[in-house]
């Protein structure tokens, strides 16, 4: 590569189980995000999930993993770009959908608004300000709280 990594997404397809050993070394550094998951697991479904539709074979359903962009690149439109590409590109191989958690405001706009002909819906979503945890000692704590972050799953219909 002879230019800068400036933006990055990661995704895999969600009818084999991922493997968490190989995502451990990132999600160590990130230990939020596994209760971020966890909480929107949990959460109450706004209607029709895509969790109540898997997928029964390959090719089916795509799980975005993660997307990064550097710092002094945000604003720019990188994620926004590579989120509509990987719309197309997921389409024209035949997934029905993709599914993605956003832990940031801007990506779930750009992922709950595709282009025309794909449609968006925030199928769960909860805050991280209210967020509770009970600790060994029994007592209820929020753990993320003064940050007031909307985070959501996403499915987007590609056909």
């Amino acid at each position: 590569m002879d230019t800068p990594l400036v933006s990055i997404a990661c995704a895999f397809d969600a009818f084999h189980t991922m493997d968490n050993r190989r995502v451990a070394p990132v999600t160590g550094r990130l230990p939020a995000s596994a209760s971020f998951h966890e909480a929107l697991t949990s959460a109450d479904s706004k209607g029709e999930d895509d969790d109540a539709w898997p997928p029964t074979e390959p090719g089916q359903v795509l799980q975005r993993m993660g997307t990064a962009t550097r710092a002094d690149a945000e604003g720019e439109g990188f994620m926004k770009a590579m989120a509509h590409e990987m719309m197309r590109r997921a389409a024209e191989n035949g997934f029905r959908s993709i599914r993605i958690e956003c832990f940031h405001d801007a990506v779930t706009a750009v992922w709950a608004n595709p282009p025309v002909p794909f449609k968006g819906r925030v199928a769960r979503e909860v805050n991280t300000y209210t967020l509770d945890e009970t600790g060994a000692d029994g007592r209820r704590r929020f753990p993320f709280r003064p940050l007031r972050q909307r985070l959501t799953k996403v499915c987007v219909t590609l056909r």
